[in-house]
């Protein structure tokens, strides 16, 4: 029994290690879609993706927090 648990735990822990080291080759071809782009941590999140170089797709509740958002990035980072 104990053989099994310390097999699963080893191989539980490898395949740990290798998914963590994978990394993106470029981020510049991938889009994160955020909702709640209006205020707090949406838009916090937004903005800081965009000054990474990530492809934004914003959504916002309102005209209001769009035409806000939209000022603030990049043309690339889209609010809709």
């Amino acid at each position: 029994m104990w053989c099994y648990v310390l097999l699963f735990s080893l191989l539980w822990i490898v395949v740990w290690f290798f998914r963590d080291r994978q990394m993106l080759s470029s981020f510049k071809d991938k889009y994160v879609f955020i909702t709640g782009c209006d205020s707090g941590f949406g838009n916090l999140l937004a903005k800081r993706l965009d000054k990474k170089g990530f492809r934004v797709l914003a959504g916002c509740l309102t005209q209001k927090g769009a035409d806000n958002l939209q000022r603030a990035v990049r043309p690339a980072c889209a609010p809709s």
